[in-house]
């Protein structure tokens, strides 16, 4: 019986805080395709408009916060695309979460 190495990746885990507009955005692929997915829904949004939710409040943005107006459109193009939105995708505090990061030269 041959015996195998087995190589072990480093990584340290760091914290990562998502919001709710960043959340949403990520399960269409990105903003580009939000926005797409938005238009055959028949419910365009412009894309400058979708980027502003990212946005701090300091800076003319929503603070990570989808407005309550465009909710509905995200939720019937999200139906449309076959992207699946959860009730914790929609709540709009910040979630964290623990990501692996790996050295360049571990990957």
């Amino acid at each position: 019986m041959e015996s195998e190495t087995i190589e072990r990746k480093t990584y340290r885990q760091v914290e990562r805080s998502y919001s709710q507009a960043e959340r949403i955005i990520n399960k269409f692929g990105g903003v580009p395709n939000l926005v797409k997915a938005l238009e055959t829904a028949g419910r365009p949004r412009h894309r400058q408009n979708i980027y502003r939710w990212t946005w701090p409040r300091e800076r003319g943005g929503t603070g990570g916060v989808i407005p309550t107006s465009a909710l509905e459109d995200v939720a019937e193009a999200a139906r449309i695309e076959g992207v699946l939105l959860t009730p914790d995708d929609f709540d709009p505090r910040v979630k964290v979460k623990l990501e692996r990061i790996y050295p360049d030269d571990a990957i």
